[in-house]
């Protein structure tokens, strides 16, 4: 059974969030599945989505180059000593090492395009780590002030999914925020639990905040990439397990509040685990603690 690979920069008691519209709720409650969404779809939100930082990529590029030309180094070392020492090569071994080189050829002119589409193919989760509400959030994710959020913690996340049979493999971590043109950035810099593209981000994204459950795409060949389309992944969920409490949205009154609640008891949310936020609430009482009458 496939485990999370919980990233170091978390701690497994930090708080998280989600926040969607109610159509969104009712299927995460009634398919008790995830939604992992290609970083491609986020074209329009944020264009740099899958890309790194020059001096990352760059580095990369440089791994993968190395073992090419250590490949094309040896497919010449083979070719030399068969012609030397072999009294007579057969066309099937001149063959094969055209083979190598054909081979090395093709992976050398794929790089870039390969590592394109496997960072944009990367599939993302996304929370939003804080120990409060959020307005920002709250007007960003809800449909037109109509949403509600689920709080959860990194424990809570990654038993809820450990507890389901799953067929992709998944890691958690933490997103970093960059300046991208930054001239000092060193490819250490560039590196977070472990990865890269998903979890590096420009700075002017710093308000989200983001701890992200992804899945890179197994098995992307030099010879598949171009027929590989990005797609989403539905990952399996204990919900009850994930869900530690549900807020419904400040800007909202009745009918709305009784239905969320009347949603969650017929899709076997306990009703204590249901919350008002107080988010807009309470302002009287904090500003009697300030101003004297």
């Amino acid at each position: 059974m496939k485990e999370v690979d919980l990233g170091k920069s978390l701690d497994r008691e930090m708080s998280l969030w989600r926040y969607m519209s109610i159509d969104k709720f009712i299927d995460l409650l009634s398919n008790q599945k995830l939604f992992l969404t290609p970083l491609a779809y986020y074209q329009s939100s944020d264009p740099f989505e899958g890309f790194v930082p020059k001096v990352a990529f760059e580095a990369t590029m440089k791994i993968f180059i190395d073992r090419i030309e250590k490949a094309e180094a040896a497919s010449v070392e083979i070719e030399k000593l068969l012609r030397e020492r072999v009294s007579s090569p057969t066309t099937e071994q001149f063959e094969a090492i055209e083979k190598m080189n054909a081979m090395s050829k093709a992976y050398r002119e794929s790089l870039i395009p390969l590592n394109n589409k496997i960072s944009k193919s990367t599939c993302v989760h996304c929370w939003y780590h804080s120990e409060s509400e959020s307005e920002a959030m709250w007007k960003l994710y809800s449909d037109s002030g109509k949403g509600i959020a689920i709080k959860t913690s990194v424990a809570s996340l990654v038993d809820s999914l450990n507890v389901c049979n799953q067929d992709v493999p998944l890691r958690l971590g933490r997103v970093k925020y960059l300046d991208f043109l930054s001239n000092e950035l060193t490819p250490k810099d560039c590196v977070i639990d472990g990865a890269t593209s998903p979890l590096l981000k420009r700075k002017e994204y710093e308000h989200e905040n983001e701890v992200r459950l992804y899945s890179v795409p197994q098995l992307m060949t030099a010879e598949r990439w171009e027929s590989y389309e990005p797609r989403p992944i539905l990952v399996k969920v204990d919900v009850s397990s994930l869900i530690e409490n549900i807020y419904i949205s400040p800007y909202v009154g009745e009918p709305f509040t009784s239905s969320v609640r009347k949603i969650c008891e017929l899709l076997g949310v306990p009703n204590e685990k249901v919350i008002n936020s107080k988010l807009l609430e309470n302002y009287e009482k904090m500003l009697a603690g300030f101003v004297k009458v």
